[in-house]
């Protein structure tokens, strides 16, 4: 299981010194290995915590994860066309791996962030489930597309896409992927990943095959792309991933059979 550092709290009061008669902050900080007191001046009461976590860092990958994850993809033909996957065949470390991110999806349950391709506008990725309750192998998370939208097809028939943001507030996955530089041609959808069965659901993609250099778009989060040429497809249920054995996936590729059942 996935163990967070420790985090200690600090109970803060006000209170007044029977000798002096002064006011002072009275703080008390538990410790694994006791409880220590002191005093300050003060002229209000505030109490806070200690967070458990600094905001901003990844989450390392546990070990176990990344070995089992290295072994199952091993031999798997397809994935040649991930020309940057990175060397998880000797990890022995609980520090973030490059090209490889834990991204907190519910209690227990993460989805594994592995880089698949990456050039000068995008970086494509392959989006595992892991369930840290389940001995299993994590699965390849496989996005919904609408009909029509043929760029890279390789990269996307393999499972990968060009995801710019995680919201885990939310369980959004954004993705651009940019035909050229200025985006003004490409594929932009929101996917929302079920919290407890990890499938993704389209919200809604916004396409445009063509690059015309006009109407260009940069992901920017709240702002979607905009202008002549870029077609809007509503998700909902009829656009649902799901998720596919790992071992499965040199078979579904050789078949061209792309996404879900």
């Amino acid at each position: 299981m996935l163990a967070a550092p420790l985090a200690y709290p600090i109970f803060v009061a006000p209170a007044r010194d029977r000798t002096t008669g002064s006011w002072h902050f009275a703080h008390t900080t538990l410790r694994s290995g006791g409880v220590s007191k002191s005093r300050a001046p003060v002229f209000f009461a505030i109490v806070f915590w200690l967070p458990a976590r600094v905001q901003g860092k990844d989450l390392a990958v546990p070990t176990g994860v990344i070995q089992s994850l290295s072994k199952a993809l091993k031999g798997v033909r397809a994935l040649e066309q991930c020309t940057d996957l990175p060397d998880m065949s000797q990890r022995a470390t609980r520090a973030p791996v490059d090209g490889v991110r834990l991204l907190p999806l519910a209690k227990g349950k993460f989805v594994i962030q592995v880089r698949c391709a990456q050039g000068a506008y995008n970086e494509f990725s392959l989006l595992f489930a892991w369930d840290e309750h389940s001995h299993s192998t994590p699965k390849l998370i496989q996005f919904p597309r609408p009909h029509g939208y043929e760029y890279l097809l390789p990269l996307v028939k393999l499972g990968s896409l060009g995801m710019r943001e995680f919201e885990a507030k939310r369980a959004i996955v954004y993705v651009l992927e940019k035909i050229i530089g200025d985006g003004s041609g490409g594929f932009y959808a929101e996917y929302r990943m079920d919290r407890t069965t990890f499938v993704p659901e389209l919200i809604i993609a916004i396409t445009k095959p063509d690059a015309d250099y006009a109407n260009g778009y940069n992901f920017e989060h709240g702002r979607r792309p905009a202008g002549n040429g870029w077609k809007v497809t509503f998700g909902g249920p009829k656009y649902r991933g799901c998720l596919i054995d790992v071992r499965s996936i040199d078979r579904r590729y050789a078949g061209g059979r792309a996404g879900c059942p």
